[in-house]
């Protein structure tokens, strides 16, 4: 059998579309809306405190730098003074002139202060060879027998020589 749409039921089996009068939609509109707005309601709150947030680590951070800094300072001007009671300790041990010293570390500066007075001893070995060479006082040469005034003179150098390594 077929059902012949004149042959259905009478529309009271179906439901009645709802209508709503315009107040009732703009109520329901007003409330929506309300909720949003609920959810929505502190963003404005958490959005200044997550600045705030931000200001107060980024100063922390400065303030961390500051002392991080200032850390790095003490210690750069500790190891300064440091170097310069060193250098001055050996200046003043071996009497090599401060400007001559280099070195980061003890041995450093103490291997530079022996060199140079190695190298200062070897050349005043060199110096009083060449003197005695050209010695105009009566000395006559290497091998050569000294006059009285040659052998005064020679025992002068060995004076100053030693008194040089005292």
């Amino acid at each position: 059998m077929s059902q012949d749409p004149s042959h259905e039921a009478p529309d009271e089996a179906r439901p009645e579309p709802k209508t709503f009068t315009q107040e009732q939609v703009n109520g329901l509109l007003a409330d929506q809306k309300r909720k949003a707005a609920a959810i929505h309601q502190d963003y404005e709150d958490l959005k200044a405190k997550a600045l705030r947030y931000d200001e107060l680590e980024e100063a922390s951070k400065s303030e961390a730098q500051k002392l991080r800094e200032r850390a790095e300072l003490a210690e750069k001007t500790a190891r300064e003074h440091a170097r310069a009671r060193l250098y001055s300790d050996v200046s003043r041990e071996t009497g090599v002139p401060l400007a001559a010293l280099h070195g980061d570390t003890e041995e450093q500066v103490r291997a530079t202060a022996a060199a140079l007075l190695a190298w200062r001893d070897e050349g005043s070995k060199s110096a009083a060879e060449r003197s005695f060479l050209s010695f105009a006082s009566g000395a006559s040469g290497i091998g050569s027998p000294l006059t009285g005034k040659g052998r005064a003179a020679e025992a002068v150098r060995e004076f100053a020589q030693q008194k040089n390594h005292l």
